[in-house]
């Protein structure tokens, strides 16, 4: 049924200012290759704080127009394995947001089956080449889907992605629905590591779209599209990336990597959140179709760190503040201002409130990290 949407006209300054009365954590200090970011600031959907509990939490953020109105519309995977959407009622600049119901194709919800409790991972590319933007689900239960994007703004029912020899594209472990038991792919080198994450990148500069996977161990590696950029044929097997000789991992846990040139200087960088909520990023420092990478920059500490600093600055234990755990990560220009910010889905892990069937109660929020302007 239809939510009653409560609007509220606010705009987007009074809310940050509103939100940093309650002492915001700031990233850590950036170097100098990296933009500055602005303190986390939490969206808010008819005119209360985003939260996808009912979803059972796990929020993961995608910005796209997939009206076709010119105003982009938020999209949140949740725990479930469906996708909430939220409707712009606002402005380019400043985007008020309004649930609008879950996802569907053809008239009923997109749905992932989902064993497990860690919801989804969103990407947005055109995998077949054909000019429609394809929305790339991958789930915690090792398996990575899509819904093929087509004219009008819509799109084909969900099916699995495959690799070229029509098997179902995974990491390694994976949850088989048919025995219901967890199975792992002994063809695959990494068939230890659970795959989480699907994010596209053009990562040898050939014309087509490879897919780079997250694991929940927090393992990085590439799955190369051996075909071309409107027949993908993905390689049967996930090969490694390195960074300073070393395997890709991310600290903390739980890669969901994106691709994305972060610095501008044309190459694109890696970005990943992780399960203590903490942010990195791997830049560059190769060229093109050849990538290399530095090790890693924190531009976000862990939740946990930042509670302590904001501890130590108040001298107390105050109320915990998000972004909490598990982040996920898509970098979009929200206010279309020209340049990249940064939208956080977290989950955050409390107690039920009295009388409920539940034995946890899992939120999940998204935070703007918006791009500050360099001091001229």
């Amino acid at each position: 049924s239809a939510r009653t949407t409560r609007l509220v006209d606010v705009s987007l300054a009074l809310l940050a200012a509103a939100l940093w009365s309650f002492q915001q954590p700031a990233p850590v200090a950036a170097p100098s290759w990296l933009p500055h970011l602005a303190p986390p600031v939490q969206l808010h959907a008819d005119g209360v704080p985003l939260d996808v509990v009912e979803f059972h939490g796990h929020a993961a953020p995608l910005l796209a127009d997939i009206s076709g109105d010119g105003l982009p519309e938020l999209l949140v995977g949740v725990a479930r394995g469906q996708i909430a959407r939220y409707t712009n009622l606002g402005t380019r600049a400043a985007p008020r947001w309004s649930f609008d119901g879950l996802l569907e194709v053809k008239g009923q919800p997109v749905k992932v089956e989902s064993a497990s409790s860690g919801g989804i991972s969103l990407d947005l590319a055109d995998l077949d080449g054909d000019g429609d933007g394809d929305l790339v689900v991958a789930s915690s239960d090792g398996l990575v889907h899509w819904l093929e994007g087509y004219t009008k703004q819509r799109f084909a029912m969900l099916q699995p992605l495959r690799d070229k020899s029509r098997l179902p594209l995974r990491l390694g472990r994976y949850y088989h629905y048919g025995k219901l038991d967890w199975e792992v792919d002994e063809k695959n080198p990494y068939d230890a590591l659970r795959g989480i994450s699907a994010s596209a990148v053009d990562w040898d500069a050939d014309g087509d779209l490879d897919l780079l996977l997250g694991a929940s161990e927090g393992r990085v590696v590439l799955r190369i599209n051996e075909g071309r950029s409107k027949r993908y044929s993905f390689a049967n097997k996930s090969v490694a990336i390195e960074v300073a000789g070393a395997p890709f991992e991310v600290p903390g846990g739980q890669a969901r990597p994106i691709a994305v040139d972060w610095d501008g200087d044309g190459l694109f960088d890696v970005l990943s959140g992780s399960a203590d909520g903490a942010v990195h990023a791997w830049r560059n420092v190769g060229e093109v179709g050849v990538p290399r990478f530095a090790e890693a920059t924190r531009i976000l500490d862990s939740a946990k760190d930042r509670a302590a600093r904001a501890a130590q600055e108040q001298g107390g234990t105050p109320t915990p503040s998000g972004p909490f755990q598990s982040a996920r990560l898509h970098a979009c220009d929200y206010d279309g201002d020209g340049d990249l910010d940064l939208l956080l889905g977290d989950a955050q892990h409390g107690e039920p409130p009295p009388g409920s069937e539940k034995k946890v109660l899992v939120r999940g929020h998204v935070w703007l990290l918006r791009r500050e302007p360099v001091a001229k």
